[in-house]
């Protein structure tokens, strides 16, 4: 049993607890065949372990021999024993001081011109804002209300024109004429005329002599109603002669030959209380009649 003591015990790691288990329970299902912590302890069963075998050294690989350097200067070296048993402990080094906290910034004042946006400015955040509004061109202060817009002008309306007045020939025939922009004014040579004025009727006589029914068809002689038929005009050519005395209210006949073709224009004013519709026109015996009844 013990013949093979020194091998069994080397195998055994040299631990008499495992070696007398390996012998006394060779059975591997024997509870006691390997150590545990229910087996009873034995004092100084356990050797010491084993040193290891001394290996012999590998010598070291020589270093390549480098050039020599010159050897620097050796600092004086002073040896100070210390007795660290009888030495005061060191006070505890001082704590740096806490930084100053950064001063907060200041409100910055109200720019006089908020909005500066050409060229474009850096990114800012408006006061009271959590957000970054980037400022540019088209939304400079998305939190201030924008400023109205210039109500245009409504461009002026043309004045309407007044309305053209209306003008008539009434002699020798009656037709709708232009109403000219200016009244002609009195001609220099005005033959002889004569207004008449009652409650019931205004009359007008103008005395032509020499003038012929042939010059009243050639137009020598017109009639006009101008300005909404406020103004009466008569002109045309008539003859003027030289020696001949004042008007006359009949007829008047003269067979000298003294005499000049003029033309001439006189306007007169009409009355306002007269009936247009009813007027009439004649000429007899070298005189024109106008003849307008009154309301």
């Amino acid at each position: 049993m013990f013949s093979n003591f020194d091998k069994d015990f080397e195998a055994a790691g040299k631990c008499l607890h495992i070696y007398a288990d390996s012998c006394f329970h060779p059975n591997k299902d024997d509870p006691f065949h390997k150590w545990s912590t229910k087996h009873p302890k034995f004092p100084s069963s356990c050797l010491p372990p084993s040193k290891p075998a001394p290996q012999p050294e590998k010598p070291a690989p020589k270093p390549a021999p480098q050039p020599a350097k010159p050897a620097p200067s050796k600092p004086t070296e002073i040896d100070i024993t210390v007795d660290i048993s009888k030495q005061k402990p060191a006070a505890p080094a001082p704590k740096p001081p806490a930084p100053a906290p950064a001063p907060a910034p200041k409100p910055k004042a109200p720019d006089a011109n908020p909005c500066h946006c050409c060229p474009f400015p850096p990114p800012e955040v408006p006061s009271g804002c959590k957000e970054v509004h980037y400022h540019y061109h088209y939304d400079c202060h998305p939190h201030s209300t924008p400023a109205p817009k210039p109500v245009p002008k409504p461009e002026p309306k043309p004045e309407p024109k007044p309305p053209a007045k209306k003008a008539y020939r009434i002699f020798p025939a009656f037709k709708a004429i232009d109403n000219p922009s200016k009244i002609p004014e009195n001609s220099d040579w005005i033959p002889e005329s004569k207004l008449h004025s009652s409650d019931k009727l205004w009359q007008v006589h103008v005395f032509l002599p020499s003038l012929k029914n042939s010059d009243i068809e050639k137009n020598h002689l017109l009639v006009d109603l101008l300005n909404d038929c406020e103004v009466l005009l008569v002109h045309g050519n008539a003859y003027y002669h030289s020696h001949c005395g004042p008007f006359q209210p009949h007829s008047h006949h003269c067979d000298c030959n003294l005499v000049v073709q003029m033309p001439f224009s006189k306007h007169f004013s009409v009355p306002k209380n007269t009936k247009l519709d009813s007027i009439t026109v004649s000429f007899h015996s070298e005189v024109l009649v106008v003849s307008i009844p009154k309301c």
